[in-house]
């Protein structure tokens, strides 16, 4: 959550920047939706968002998707998603794509 704060704190000093949404994997693996789908689904039942808000959100890049829980997702899905990042980070408009990983050793 530290990190999420913290883009949080730049998102707000500069509104070039993308927000910082977190997500819970969990839900994306149930549910089998390609992933830009289902973030505009979490924008909208998670945290209120406008379905036609979300969709923009997610096509103009104005999101930092956070994925949390990946030691939940089947490997199938994990697979999918980060097709899903990769054609993503292809079609960028910004010159640098920020990525970031978190794990959690129990």
């Amino acid at each position: 959550m530290e990190l999420a704060r913290e883009l949080l704190l730049r998102a707000g000093e500069n509104e070039e920047r993308p927000m910082p949404v977190v997500f819970h994997l969990s839900s994306w693996s149930i549910e089998g939706l390609p992933l830009a789908v289902w973030l505009v689904e979490e924008l909208s039942s998670k945290y209120q968002v406008p379905q036609r808000v979300g969709q923009a959100w997610v096509e103009n890049e104005q999101i930092l998707p956070l994925l949390d829980g990946l030691d939940e997702v089947r490997r199938s899905s994990i697979s999918n998603g980060c097709n899903w990042i990769g054609c993503q980070a292809g079609v960028s408009n910004r010159s640098v794509m920020e990525s970031f990983s978190a794990c959690r050793w129990d």
